[in-house]
């Protein structure tokens, strides 16, 4: 679960550099890469096309920042 604040969230989203498994891979904190989905799992992949994760509208509409982004951003990882 990530509690870091809306803002922080919107940035690693917007970065590619968050709390993610190929990220936590990279920097050894992990050795499996994968999404509970069985992709691997990046800052795109858990906004764009995770079946399980995905915002709709994707990244694109997730830079809008409206209501539906900042909910989602709030609530993802909880």
């Amino acid at each position: 679960m990530c509690k870091a604040p809306v803002q922080s969230r919107f940035c690693m989203f917007r970065t590619g550099q968050g709390h993610c498994n190929a990220c936590h891979k990279k920097c050894g904190f992990t050795d499996n890469e994968l999404c509970d989905c069985g992709e691997i799992q990046t800052m795109s992949h858990i906004v764009n096309s995770c079946p399980l994760t995905k915002f709709d509208g994707g990244q694109l509409r997730l830079h809008e920042a409206d209501e539906a982004a900042v909910d989602w951003v709030t609530t993802y990882g909880s």
